[in-house]
């Protein structure tokens, strides 16, 4: 195969690899903003309610083959930013035996729980999977020429999209979980152990894998602007269309900003959204 060829087979692989992880990292993000409800099979041990799907997820990996049934909170189709639960919630949290959740400021009604249960004396343990993690600030792997980036402000809370950051999450719940049973210990800690170094450090390996064959430094995000850490960690720049953080609502033309044609040194990947709109001004 000659030079040309093989560089644009190159080109056409690396291209597809990211769009792949693009829709992996999608699903992933929107596994924590659009979750459905659920609980794991145990029978009569101890209770953890999660107030968010990713982290019922790595809590149930984490206490799969103990007493310990953990249940999630979200119901299907509503996301952990701006949920309203209704009273239930916060009894079935309060008649839990633990409440993991993702740290203070993330989730309104999980800071108004946790603050009801202190002052009303509950003992239900609190697992709080965010614990040691560094946030980055909302602009750190957005492309510096976008406009607009210089106005993000605060803290990005999706820090489990980095799979160093979600390994942490898994040891502050994998510490809560044996609090709770310590007779588990040695099962639960062998979980944990196995689940981060056979599938978080393969997802870690694969994309690192992937944005170093790529050409092009630059992901353009046609969804919910959630993977800062994605571009923190492997190095490349983030250029949201959707330049509204919040994942619920609408997309509408003026929340979108103008795709613009990435140069050969950038990875472009997208997915549709409202912004397809005709409305919205596209380079030709």
């Amino acid at each position: 195969m000659s030079n040309t060829n093989r560089s644009s087979t190159t080109t056409r692989l690396s291209r597809r690899a990211v769009l792949a992880a693009g829709a992996g990292a999608f699903s992933v993000g929107l596994a924590g903003c659009t979750s459905s409800a659920g609980s794991t099979a145990a029978a009569d041990g101890p209770v953890v309610t999660a107030s968010f799907f990713s982290f019922y997820d790595f809590a149930r990996v984490v206490a799969d083959g103990t007493p310990i049934q953990v249940e999630n909170l979200v119901p299907t189709g509503l996301h952990g930013h701006g949920w309203q639960p209704n009273a239930s919630i916060t009894r079935e949290i309060i008649e839990s035996d633990a409440f993991l959740h993702v740290g203070e400021g993330f989730q309104p009604w999980a800071d108004r729980a946790i603050q009801t249960m202190d002052d009303d004396g509950v003992d239900t343990a609190l697992i709080n999977a965010r614990e040691g993690v560094e946030l980055l600030d909302l602009a750190a792997s957005l492309d510096s020429e976008e406009e607009g980036v210089g106005e993000q402000q605060g803290k990005d809370p999706h820090f489990w999209l980095d799979p160093q950051r979600a390994k942490r999450a898994i040891d502050n719940i994998t510490e809560g979980l044996v609090d709770l049973l310590p007779d588990a210990e040695a099962t639960l800690r062998e979980n944990a152990q196995r689940y981060k170094s056979e599938t978080i450090d393969d997802i870690d390996a694969s994309y690192q894998a992937i944005f170093d064959a790529a050409d092009r430094d630059v992901v353009q995000l046609a969804a919910h602007n959630a993977f800062q850490y994605i571009g923190a960690r492997y190095d490349v720049r983030m250029r949201p269309i959707v330049t509204n953080l919040a994942a619920s609502g609408e997309v509408a033309p003026r929340t979108c900003g103008r795709p613009r044609r990435s140069s050969p040194r950038t990875t472009s990947a997208t997915s549709p959204t409202a912004c397809s709109s005709p409305a919205v001004p596209r380079d030709s």
